[in-house]
């Protein structure tokens, strides 16, 4: 046996911190509005592209983050079914001791 044992605990932590992450991105991307009344000239025009290539930007890591987020739960779910599945095995092979 290797004595590897994942910490299912920290595996939790790190998918709502990474929700977290999410949720904050995703509250930036929804105040990213376009503007008006910014100056002369095309100014209103350039500010609005700029503001819609940073929303374009944001939304790919909001997906990119939301993505690994699930990942991590998914992980700490499938370690998790994984040791209730082995401490089973080891109640039903040694009764009471486990």
């Amino acid at each position: 046996m290797s004595g590897f044992e994942a910490d299912l605990a920290a595996i939790g932590v790190t998918a709502r911190v990474l929700g977290a992450a999410a949720e904050s991105v995703s509250g930036a991307v929804d105040k990213l509005d376009g503007c008006a009344g910014l100056g002369p000239g095309r100014l209103d025009a350039v500010v609005g592209e700029l503001i819609a290539g940073t929303r374009e930007e944001l939304t790919a890591v909001l997906r990119a983050v939301g993505d690994d987020a699930a990942l991590v739960e998914s992980i700490g779910g499938g370690y998790a079914a994984l040791d209730d599945a082995a401490l089973d095995r080891l109640r039903r092979a040694g009764g009471d001791r486990w």
